[in-house]
């Protein structure tokens, strides 16, 4: 099977499960960041300050406990108890896995000591599945999705089906190649080694795997993809665009450091040029990348820039939780006098609710920022190990130490790597270049944000 009897990799799997548990690395990805929350109505310590301290009697605030805004600190328990917590955990633990077994790989297989598992690769493919299913949930699989996002998506999920389809079968080699027809050549080769041990006398077929099973194999999952960058896509650039224009009343609360605005810059302009490297034209002539180097090179920049997705997790999540702040601020002091004086407008219940909203979503929005950067990794891996493998046969196997497994050929897994690494950054980079560009000429406009950067 294709664990091959090792079970160094099965207890380093053990390993890491137990690790995440205890470390509680999900949870500590996003805790200590600053929540804002409304009082309680009977919180005693408001009470108390809407006492002067001459004794003397003065009007309440006529929004109550919601006239007031605490800053908390958000801890590990109260992340592991908000909704879609369980998506986000997921995705930490099965990254660990595919990130683990990558360099106890290399380790031991570059030190001669053990083979090459076959686990890195298969857990890479994993964590890309584990990522479209956490962004479904979150995204589609919940009530709280409306039915005009899912119509969007929807079509968003048939164009990225269609396009994907088409650029597959009428693109060029000169322009772009996943090498499709290498990964199954190598497919069949694999699967004929392995029937021909069960009938050896029988002739077996020569295409065991036909070329065109790779279509739905990849476009399927393409479309899924394209459908689920739009909102993940959309949220991450309204977190950045807010990052980057705090209004000059919240410059004291929700402003951001100078490090983390380059980090954001950064990590926003290679998210940009990534997919450029898929095009040849662009990266064997105008950047005069080496074409045996242009795979590694791919895979390295796709692992960059999930990792920088990763760095920028915090401040683009702690921007999204200022959003109750802009909010509060807005209901408390921008509503237009003609909606905050009608008697039937219950404001202080509309800020309360705005705010525990906010809060609420949090892990969803954790998910969407994180969920890109597990499949950016997952396909960067794949690309990196496959291309320095230089010592396995002609089919490229990856288990050699047990001949009834159906040795998986590295050609198949460079071109899922390929493919899903560069659809991938393509969809993330259309998409927050399309949001920020909106942002920027103001066609859309956050709400609390000012038209010029501060």
């Amino acid at each position: 099977m294709l664990l091959g009897g090792n079970l160094v990799h099965v207890g380093v799997v053990l390993v890491v499960t137990f690790g995440t548990a205890v470390l509680r690395l999900s949870s500590s990805l996003l805790s200590g960041v600053t929540t804002y929350r409304i009082p309680p109505e009977d919180a005693p310590q408001v009470l108390k300050s809407l006492r002067p301290a001459n004794g003397k009697t003065r009007k309440s605030d006529p929004l109550g406990t919601a006239g007031s805004l605490a800053k908390v600190q958000l801890r590990h328990s109260e992340i592991e108890k908000l909704e879609f917590y369980k998506q986000l955990d997921h995705l930490v633990l099965f990254l660990g896995f595919a990130s683990t077994l990558f360099w106890l790989d290399e380790l031991l297989s570059r030190s001669g000591w053990l083979p090459r598992s076959g686990l890195a690769p298969a857990f890479c493919v994993v964590c890309l599945a584990v990522a479209i299913w956490a962004l479904i949930k979150v995204q589609l699989l919940t009530k709280l999705a409306l039915n005009e996002e899912k119509g969007v998506m929807l079509y968003m999920g048939l164009g990225g089906l269609l396009v994907s389809g088409l650029w597959l079968e009428r693109c060029p080699v000169s322009v772009m190649d996943h090498q499709l027809p290498e990964a199954v050549r190598a497919l069949n080769a694999s699967l004929r080694e392995f029937f021909s041990q069960y009938t050896p006398d029988a002739e077996v077929a020569h295409d065991l795997f036909p070329s065109w099973l790779m279509w739905p194999l990849l476009c399927i999952p393409a479309g899924l993809i394209a459908a689920l960058m739009l909102p993940a896509g959309m949220r991450s650039t309204r977190s950045f665009f807010q990052a980057l224009n705090v209004p000059s009343w919240a410059q004291g609360h929700a402003s951001f450091t100078r490090p983390q605005r380059i980090l954001l810059h950064i990590t926003l302009l290679l998210q940009m040029l990534v997919p450029l490297l898929w095009i040849r034209p662009i990266s064997e002539r105008a950047w005069k990348l080496p074409a045996d180097a242009t795979p590694a090179i791919q895979g390295a920049a796709l692992v960059t820039a999930g990792l920088l997705q990763v760095c920028v997790l915090r401040p683009l999540a702690q921007s999204y939780l200022n959003t109750a702040l802009l909010h509060w601020h807005h209901l408390k002091h921008d509503l237009p006098a003609k909606v905050a004086k009608d008697s039937k407008v219950d404001l202080p219940r509309i800020m309360r609710l705005r705010v525990d909203m906010v809060n609420s979503l949090f892990c969803k929005v954790g998910t969407q920022l994180f969920a890109p950067a597990v499949i950016l990794i997952a396909s960067g891996l794949m690309l990196v190990q496959a291309a320095y493998i230089t010592e396995l046969g002609p089919a490229g196997e990856w288990v050699k130490d047990d001949i009834r497994s159906i040795k998986i050929p590295v050609a198949f897994y460079q071109t899922l790597g390929s493919f899903f690494g560069w659809w991938t950054s393509s969809c993330w980079a259309v998409v927050c270049g399309s949001t920020l560009l909106a942002f920027g000429t103001g066609i859309v406009q956050e709400g609390g944000t000012e038209k010029k950067p501060q």
